[in-house]
């Protein structure tokens, strides 16, 4: 007869402890899987995505946080959302609105979060312009087409606007000037313009389609065309265009003023000689700062006053017939 095997307590003992430890171990596992309370989510709405300036917009939503009594509008910038105002959650259907109404042009963007910040919206984005200004356009097209267009030049003369009426003065010896309507829109403007139906041939027309992108100035796409002769043939130019209007603050003409636009490389404002101003254009004088060259004649830029500040103006003497004549020699006809 053999005794008891001390070896099977010890073994009974070992699955024991070990059923025991995996036991603990499936429950704390168990329990860390559970998930957290969901925190809710939030759905939100532009009730417009592209106004005019100082046009107002409502922001509306829901939440599925039934215990949520109100949310945060937050808008993006530079450095990052920032909370711009609250707005109450209805109960029952937990619902909101806020409204804002944007002071500045370009795009914003915007998100919804909840009280805590647990849960945020949808991102969204609106977009916010300039409206079309009533006065008078100088017209500016750079385009080398619009000096070889069979129904005149373009590029120097002016576009008048006055509410739903416009008008686009010609060239000499090209007609009567053009007349139309204007209509306006959130995300810019159409014109269109023609010359008198006085002949058997159909008029002469000219539309522009485009956007107020700065206090004053217009950009966007024109079209002129109209019959040849007796009408059997014609002709169509279209081309990109600029329109400077008179809608600007006074222009200051002052070194201090022009100093504060930064000049190109290698070049600094000379505030030894007075800027030159005509109206809204101004032509300013810079040194080199290589004291190799500082002995050498100054350089002239040509700069125009925006509503707020000056500004340089890119390819400035293919404008001849835009700018001032005094400004224009001056500064594009040095040796």
């Amino acid at each position: 007869m053999h005794g008891p095997n001390p070896n099977v307590k010890s073994t009974k003992r070992m699955w024991a402890t070990t059923a025991m430890t995996v036991a603990v171990l499936v429950g704390g596992l168990t329990g860390l899987a559970q998930p957290a309370a969901a925190a809710g989510s939030i759905s939100a709405y532009l009730s417009k995505t592209t106004v005019v300036v100082g046009t107002t917009v409502d922001v509306i939503g829901s939440t599925s946080d039934r215990k949520a009594t109100r949310v945060v509008l937050q808008r993006k910038g530079s450095s990052g959302w920032a909370d711009i105002q609250s707005a109450e959650v209805k109960p029952g259907d937990w619902s909101f609105k806020t409204t804002i109404r944007p002071t500045g042009v370009g795009t914003y963007t915007f998100r919804v979060r909840s009280a805590s910040g647990a849960a945020v919206s949808n991102t969204l984005f609106l977009n916010v312009t300039i409206p079309l200004a009533d006065g008078t356009y100088d017209m500016v097209v750079t385009a080398a087409r619009d000096a070889e267009c069979y129904g005149g030049r373009m590029n120097g003369e002016t576009l008048t606007i006055r509410g739903s009426l416009a008008r686009l003065t010609r060239p000499k010896d090209y007609g009567d000037d053009f007349t139309g309507s204007v209509t306006r829109s959130a995300t810019g403007f159409s014109i269109r313009v023609s010359e008198p139906d006085e002949h058997p041939a159909p008029p002469r027309s000219a539309t522009f389609s485009g956007r107020t992108i700065a206090n004053g100035r217009l950009t966007g796409k024109a079209k002129l065309g109209g019959p040849i002769g007796d009408g059997h043939t014609g002709f169509v130019c279209d081309y990109a265009f600029d329109a400077w209007g008179p809608h600007l603050s006074s222009a200051v003409c002052s070194v201090a003023a022009i100093r504060k636009v930064k000049p190109p490389a290698g070049e600094a404002w000379d505030a030894s000689q007075t800027p030159t101003c005509v109206g809204v254009w101004a032509m300013a004088y810079l040194h080199n700062t290589d004291p190799l060259y500082a002995d050498g004649p100054p350089d002239i830029l040509i700069l125009r006053w925006n509503g707020s500040r000056w500004a340089l103006v890119s390819n400035a003497c293919a404008l001849r017939t835009t700018i001032p004549a005094s400004i224009w020699r001056t500064g594009c006809t040095q040796d």
